[in-house]
């Protein structure tokens, strides 16, 4: 099965979809909107009866699904459980909401939703709208993402530290990652757990030490060393 990020009426046809719409806080307006749906008939391939570029708003708010290679899509698909979403601010308004509706449509999928600037994660299916803020027009494709939730075990968890960097794969916790000083306990690095797999560097370290990582909130702990 696939995932489609589209921006365009689908409501004629008739599919299992998750709608994401973008407003300024306080207002009903819509000011546009994204859907993620499910069928059986789309492929990780081009799809060409649904595959797009989107074309941005300059005088508008926006939002959008972002590819592999950073093009912004109206419509996207992708074997995914995750896709990053672009928002772009419209001139004169700096606060705005960003809400979820129909997430009961896509049966048997728990969906979040995570802010990294700020270091959120909300669970879409029990809170039905976000707000936040924006203070410039530029368009921010690197804060925001909509993902479906890992059910893997923790005996499926891999983690691998090589050239600098953590690599994590099938991280079945919600906790945040957690690096500290193997000798005083201290923390020197703290990070949201993003869509598997997920790169952590560890450039920030001061090198020949030994650091301990921690997911879980301690239920998995790895002990590296950064050379």
């Amino acid at each position: 099965m696939a995932v489609v990020a589209v921006s365009i009426s689908l409501s004629a046809q008739s599919f299992n979809r998750l709608v994401v719409n973008i407003s300024e806080q306080g207002k009903a307006k819509v000011g546009d909107e994204l859907f993620f749906i499910e069928s059986q008939d789309f492929t990780a391939d081009f799809e060409n009866s649904y595959d797009d570029m989107k074309m941005l708003n300059s005088n508008g708010m926006n939002i959008y699904a972002i590819t592999a290679a950073g093009d912004q899509s109206k419509v996207y698909t992708n074997d995914i459980k995750g896709i990053s979403i672009g928002v772009k601010a419209k001139a004169g308004i700096t606060k705005y909401t960003i809400s979820f509706d129909q997430i009961q449509d896509l049966t048997g999928a728990a969906w979040q939703f995570a802010d990294y600037e700020l270091g959120k994660i909300i669970d879409i299916t029990a809170t039905t709208t976000y707000d936040f803020e924006l203070n410039s027009t530029e368009a921010v494709n690197d804060r925001f993402a909509i993902y479906k939730v890992f059910t893997a075990d923790a005996g499926d968890l891999d983690i691998c530290h090589e050239n600098g960097t953590l690599v994590i794969k099938n991280n079945p916790y919600t906790e945040n990652i957690i690096v500290k000083d193997y000798e005083d306990d201290s923390e020197k690095l703290n990070k949201l757990p993003r869509n598997t797999p997920q790169t952590i560097s560890l450039a920030s370290l001061a090198k020949d030490k030994q650091y301990k990582v921690v997911l879980g909130d301690g239920a998995k702990e790895m002990i590296i060393k950064v050379q």
